[in-house]
């Protein structure tokens, strides 16, 4: 499927999301010309109160219109879902499947199947992950679907994340700009699997190594902001849940004074990264390591979190001692 960024922005959309589900929706908005384009205009203008990463009808270009890294409000208000806080804005991808008036609904519904598979391939998101909104909130939605009985139709097409064929992606991946990133990229996934090296910016039949830990030399970041390129020119994911993007490599061990009650530690040296709960508090803490990015002047990385480095304070509230 071909897919058009040109409405891609932030509105009605938070940072802080990190892909694990993708959850399919039809709009229900059945006047006339409410098709995709439509929504995905609304949507860039800041007219719609919700929010979705794609759209979809029965035409063969889907609209994105939100990066996989941004948060949309697409999963809504609990009414007795199985799923609900499982499955949350912070960790889906939403889909709407446009149901205009007039529209095809067996085009629209083969159309949402293939750009489906076409995502699992991109994201690594398997089958059992990929729901309908109703398994989250109970609210009837896909309705069009779900009146039609169907959504074990959409399951069965839509397979499993082995079986589907992704060479259209493997075209499109190696396609992409690379735009110039300077940093370094440290692995943090404990998972037995590792996490895989590829030759192109895409998923596919493309493994060329395994890599279990280390820190690598970015020298790139791919055009949809999913994968780095390597100083090797090999490529790995951006997935923060696997990875740490850090801007400069600086070795420490050193102890310094908090004076406030009240500093936040992340989970990654930035502003950009999700807040640990609770704060440092006063005291003498022991720095491990240090590293730039945005929101300071630098980060300091806790020893009391050093084994999943995911515990970092802003050195400019920190005095050394």
């Amino acid at each position: 499927m071909k897919i058009n960024k040109q409405y891609v922005s932030d509105k009605n959309t938070y940072s802080g999301n990190t892909p694990r589900y993708i959850v399919v929706h039809n709009t229900d908005i059945f006047a006339a010309g409410a098709d995709a384009l439509a929504h995905a205009k609304a949507q860039y203008n800041g007219n719609l109160n919700t929010s979705v990463h794609y759209y979809t009808d029965d035409k063969k270009t889907v609209y994105q219109t939100a990066l996989h890294n941004k948060g949309c409000w697409h999963v809504g208000v609990n009414y007795g879902g199985r799923l609900f806080g499982s499955v949350n804005n912070k960790n889906s991808i939403g889909v709407e499947m446009c149901v205009k008036t007039g529209y095809d609904f067996n085009k629209a519904f083969a159309n949402t199947v293939e750009f489906v598979r076409q995502l699992m391939a991109d994201t690594g998101i398997p089958a059992d992950r990929v729901v309908q909104h109703y398994d989250v909130c109970a609210k009837n939605c896909p309705s069009q679907i779900r009146k039609k009985g169907l959504w074990e139709e959409f399951k069965k097409q839509r397979g499993h994340l082995n079986d589907v064929k992704d060479n259209s992606n493997k075209q499109s991946g190696s396609a992409q700009t690379i735009k110039p990133l300077s940093g370094y990229v440290k692995i943090f996934y404990k998972g037995k699997d590792g996490l895989n090296i590829r030759k192109a910016p895409c998923m596919g039949d493309n493994v060329v190594d395994t890599v279990f830990d280390g820190t690598y030399t970015v020298i790139g970041i791919s055009e949809d902001d999913y994968w780095y390129q390597l100083k090797s020119g090999l490529f790995i994911t951006t997935g923060r849940e696997y990875v740490q993007f850090i801007e400069e490599v600086s070795s420490a061990n050193y102890m310094v004074k908090i004076s406030i009650p009240n500093l936040r530690i992340r989970k990654g040296p930035g502003t950009n990264y999700e807040i640990q709960p609770g704060f440092t508090g006063k005291g003498v803490f022991t720095v491990v390591e240090e590293a730039g990015g945005p929101g300071a002047s630098g980060w300091g990385l806790l020893k009391a979190y050093q084994k999943e480095r995911n515990g970092w304070i802003s050195l400019d509230y920190a005095v050394r001692v």
